[in-house]
């Protein structure tokens, strides 16, 4: 005979036997990385309709985007009810675009009107907190009911990545590790090296990163190059060459050596 799952203790049953019955949506820009790199996780494992807002070729996410599609849809199909507004910082794919802090402070003030929870997409946070986002640590991570960091971009880690937010909420996460399959057998070495690579340089270490790469796009003026976004605010960046040979090598050699930094 089968055992009983409840008698043993470690046991996790599934309060929602039917995970995707009655998901609600989520809000998250076009370029998100959940849309075009992770083969339709979220619909095909959790049945959740994501709701797009921006443009890929846009700029960064902005209440305006998240307003202008949350309306077209209500139009069409009735009260929209997200759970959830995914903001990424920095846009990856637009060149490390930042949403500016009063925005994000926008976005929050709507999602609190709305009751929808805000997530930071943080996979490279630090690369805009040695930038644009300086000034405004404690106030844009304030904004957020989660935060998603990684421990390899940029930071230099093997792999891995941290999620962050209040008791319930881990608590609430912790079992999705394991039914998306992210249980390791054992993650010790994982563990040092992410702890390693955060206390080496989560700290002011990518203000001095994005000072020597100013410096260095400032030695390489004389090259042609267009930067998105331009003005850079970020260590993640869009770069667009025109280069003989000569000048290829002599943007290798400057870019290793900024790259050495990490």
């Amino acid at each position: 005979a089968n055992p009983d799952p409840n008698s043993n203790p470690n046991h996790d049953p599934d309060p929602n036997p039917n995970p995707n019955a009655n998901r609600p949506p989520f809000i998250c820009h076009a370029t998100s990385h959940m849309l075009l790199w992770e083969k339709g996780a979220h619909a095909q494992l959790l049945g959740a309709a994501a709701v797009v807002a921006g443009a890929r070729s846009g700029a960064a996410l902005s209440l305006r985007d998240v307003k202008a599609t949350v309306e077209a849809a209500e139009a069409t199909g009735g009260p929209l009810r997200p759970s959830t507004l995914i903001v990424e910082v920095p846009h990856r794919e637009i060149g490390g675009a930042c949403t500016p802090m009063e925005e994000i402070a926008a976005l929050r003030a709507w999602c609190n009107v709305r009751k929808v929870k805000m997530h930071l997409d943080g996979a490279r946070l630090h690369e805009a907190l040695g930038g644009a986002m300086a000034p405004h640590r404690r106030e844009l991570l304030a904004c957020f009911d989660s935060v998603y960091v990684s421990f390899y971009k940029g930071l230099g880690g093997l792999t891995g990545a941290m999620l962050a937010g209040d008791a319930a909420f881990i608590a609430a996460a912790r079992p999705w590790l394991r039914r998306y399959g992210g249980n390791l057998y054992n993650n010790t070495p994982y563990v040092l090296s992410g702890l390693a690579a955060w206390e080496a340089h989560a700290g002011d270490g990518f203000a001095e990163r994005f000072a020597a790469m100013e410096a260095h796009m400032a030695a390489a003026a004389s090259l042609s190059f267009r930067l998105t976004p331009n003005p850079n605010s970020t260590l993640t960046l869009a770069l667009t060459l025109t280069l003989n040979l000569t000048q290829t090598l002599t943007l290798t050699l400057t870019l290793t050596q900024t790259l050495s930094l990490s």
